[in-house]
């Protein structure tokens, strides 16, 4: 007994330990002034990965091991730190593309109980992509604004870990990817005249310019080139009587475009939009009001359809209907632009530019739903 206990004190120890505030940790033993013999291989504590639900822990390099024949005179620990890494795997995310843009981002609805995005927990409803839940997640950006990218902060908390995964999303990169990839001409197509009019759009808005002229300066961009469509604008208007309750009609620019109708004050009741697939919108007019009613929200290829409107008074009764179209509206200002009419509104290229654009883009997009799109 007395020699095991004279034997236990002049023993040191190799204390192998893995900085995962896990506990765990091995210890090797070694007489006081001998040689420590480096371990097999295979008595090496594995450094290994740790995967948790949301968060990875990557081991680094064993460090401080001693060298074969060390004289060991004094305990050493031996340590393999870990990283901590988020584990988010299976985020997806597209762009939706209605008069402005939907920048979209899907996390699973597993992980909703560790994550947080741009401080706020994942919650409501979720979406199905296949044949997994996720939370879908989405910033706008108007046209002025989409050179800029768009970012999306995940914090992870399991457990006493914590780490952050920071998701940018740039249009620019999301055109490119298309425009340089395996792609269909019309979705390239579709691709290049909305990074045109997303340039056009911060130019005359001076918003973010420096930022749409690099956008416009790369190389998938550059090498798939101008594609010429047709400005033959078709003046569809079919005004019956609009004309007496409403005092202009046109196209706002401001933020997202938007169809826009100043009342004349003449009438009470409603005015209902009817477009594309079958989407309506209504608008409540009180007596006397000539506040505008902006038609939102369209997505971009119902931009470029006829949009009916209808008037009925308090009674319902049909007191006017018609069209108002972004044709009409184009055709007036490139013409008052090419002919010098008075129309200072829109004196600027940079104005008659981003119409034109807007044009191009709308245009575009109704030809790509046409051809690949159902409803």
């Amino acid at each position: 007994l007395n020699y095991a206990n004279a034997y236990e004190e002049d023993m040191v120890y190799v204390n192998w330990k893995k900085l995962d505030n896990s506990g765990n940790a091995k210890s090797e033993a070694y007489v006081k002034g001998g040689k420590y013999i480096s371990l097999a291989a295979d008595k090496i504590p594995s450094a290994g990965t740790v995967d948790l639900n949301a968060i990875k822990m990557v081991a680094g390099e064993w460090t401080n091991v001693p060298a074969a024949g060390t004289v060991m005179n004094e305990n050493i620990d031996v340590t393999c730190p870990y990283t901590i890494e988020a584990n988010v795997t299976g985020i997806k995310a597209n762009l939706s593309l209605y008069s402005d843009f939907m920048i979209n981002v899907y996390i699973p609805a597993s992980y909703a109980p560790y994550v947080t995005v741009n401080g706020a927990a994942l919650t409501g409803e979720t979406v199905t992509l296949g044949d997994i839940q996720y939370y879908r997640l989405t910033e706008r950006r108007v046209a002025k604004e989409a050179a800029n990218d768009a970012t999306f902060e995940i914090n992870i908390t399991e457990g006493e870990y914590t780490a952050t995964k920071t998701i940018n999303i740039s249009i620019s990169d999301y055109a490119s990817v298309i425009l340089a990839g395996e792609y269909s001409n019309a979705d390239k197509i579709l691709m290049y005249y909305m990074l045109s009019y997303i340039k056009e759009a911060a130019v005359y808005f001076g918003s973010a310019a420096a930022d749409a002229e690099a956008l416009l300066n790369n190389e998938a961009y550059a090498a798939f080139g101008n594609q010429e469509i047709s400005h033959e604008y078709a003046n569809a208007l079919d005004d019956t009587g609009l004309g007496t309750y409403f005092t202009a009609a046109g196209v706002v620019l401001e933020d997202a475009p938007a169809f826009v109708l100043v009342p004349a004050g003449n009438f009470a009741g409603t005015v209902t939009a009817t477009y594309g697939n079958g989407n309506v919108r209504e608008y409540e007019v009180e007596a006397g009001s000539k506040t505008a009613i902006k038609i939102e929200g369209m997505k971009i290829y119902n931009f470029g359809t006829n949009v009916r409107i209808t008037v009925t008074d308090a009674n319902g009764e049909v007191l006017a209907n018609g069209t108002v179209n972004l044709d009409t509206y184009a055709d007036y200002h490139t013409y008052n632009a090419e002919y010098g009419t008075d129309d200072s509104a829109f004196e600027s290229y940079d104005a008659l530019a981003l119409i034109e654009a807007l044009y191009d883009y709308v245009k575009v997009a109704e030809a790509y739903k046409a051809e690949t799109l159902v409803g």
